[in-house]
């Protein structure tokens, strides 16, 4: 099994980039989920990801961008503890 993936901070890598590369070392699939609506005028990006078929609804992030509420929603699954299950 490969090394445990290192996690930096999400000002030096973004956790969705750290993220991909985690699946990708230990294989696991990977897929995440958007919707976008409009509030009061404004976009509203809900973002979450699916790990090996399972949706983690409940680590969705909310945000005006999209790139923002990707990255929050790797931020929780990465500090959820639901990878050890993947990587060992």
């Amino acid at each position: 099994m490969p090394s445990p993936y290192k996690f930096v901070d999400p000002r030096i890598k973004p956790y969705s980039a750290q993220l991909q590369e985690c699946s990708e070392r230990h294989k696991f699939e990977l897929e995440s989920k958007s919707t976008t609506k409009k509030e009061n005028g404004y976009d509203v990006h809900e973002f979450y990801f699916i790990v090996n078929g399972i949706a983690y609804t409940q680590y969705m992030a909310i945000s005006s961008t999209l790139k923002e509420a990707k990255n929050k929603a790797a931020g929780f699954i990465i500090s959820s503890g639901v990878l050890e299950q993947f990587t060992g």
